[in-house]
């Protein structure tokens, strides 16, 4: 009885885990529902599987010894299987499990978006606020990068610009009010990308929200650790070991900035080459740079 249970809270998790979005649009208080009850068939499932793997070594001590035995080479050829194969077996294991994103299972509504007054007010005719009480104690417990941490990064990265020649850029504000709200958004909504899957929100289209011209163009690096507060400098170290992303930040832009907010960082390079420009994925990003012969000024 306790595997079919198992199933069915299972089979819940899955179809509240793909529809978090639409069912998180209901709230009560704080309260994020559709995160409530993902968290909630979590726990069940836990539950039952701790209670199946109890009943079966109540029944492993009710066999006699020669099933016993049979069971247990059974068990030792299978974990030497998965030795032999640990590439195959364990990445694909990792992969799966770096797929999830555990932010879904937070049912706390305590995030808040640092976006321009204007926006505020486009954003709110729009849709419904989420904004509560307690947006502040979010900001207090969520790691969020300072203009001053941005202008230090900035200058981190032009110390390893000037070890490739490359020109250094200045701190801009606007740059750094736009890469905040960016890491914001992907904190709030859960994706690691330049283009937010459900509103389309991406820097070229919101750039103008933070004061940046029609004429300027900003380029983004995007960067997410999971399960932990991210860093400015962290983000640009790790970065600078991809070849897509080392080229953006050794870029010949005027200015730039770099801000985090949890576990999520952006940097925006600000040009005028419409370097940038459009909403973009990062999937197509990676297709481009595994194809793409080497660029000009390329490093």
């Amino acid at each position: 009885m306790h595997s079919l249970y198992l199933v069915a809270a299972i089979f819940c998790l899955v179809i509240f885990y793909n529809n978090i979005h639409a069912i998180n649009k209901y709230e009560f208080l704080f309260i994020k529902i559709g995160s409530l009850l993902l968290l909630a068939a979590a726990i069940i499932s836990l539950l039952l599987v701790f209670r199946i793997l109890k009943n079966l070594r109540y029944c492993f001590k009710g066999l006699c010894n020669g099933y016993k035995l049979i069971i247990v080479v059974i068990f030792i050829l299978l974990l030497f299987q998965v030795y032999k194969n640990q590439e195959k077996y364990v990445s694909q294991l990792t992969a799966e499990i770096d797929k999830v994103n555990f932010s879904f299972f937070n049912p706390l509504d305590i995030e808040y978006s640092a976006v321009s007054n204007q926006a505020k007010n486009e954003v709110a005719t729009t849709e419904s606020s989420k904004e509560s009480l307690f947006s502040k104690i979010g900001d207090y417990f969520s790691t969020e990068t300072s203009p001053e941490a941005s202008e230090k990064a900035i200058a981190f990265l032009n110390d390893l610009r000037s070890q490739y020649s490359k020109r250094p850029i200045r701190f801009d504000k606007r740059v750094y009010d736009l890469a905040l709200a960016r890491a914001k958004d992907m904190s709030k909504y859960g994706y690691l990308d330049h283009t937010n899957p459900i509103t389309g929100a991406c820097p070229d289209n919101m750039k103008t929200e933070f004061g940046i011209g029609p004429d300027e163009y900003v380029a983004e690096n995007a960067y997410g650790a999971s399960g932990a507060s991210a860093t400015p400098e962290g983000a640009i170290k790790s970065w600078m070991d991809s070849r897509g992303h080392r080229y953006n930040l050794l870029y010949e832009h005027t200015a730039g900035a770099v801000a985090c907010y949890g576990g999520f960082c952006s940097f925006l390079g600000l040009n005028n080459d419409m370097f940038g420009s459009g909403c973009h994925t990062g999937e197509e990003g990676m297709q481009f740079w595994a194809t793409v012969p080497r660029q000009p000024g390329e490093v």
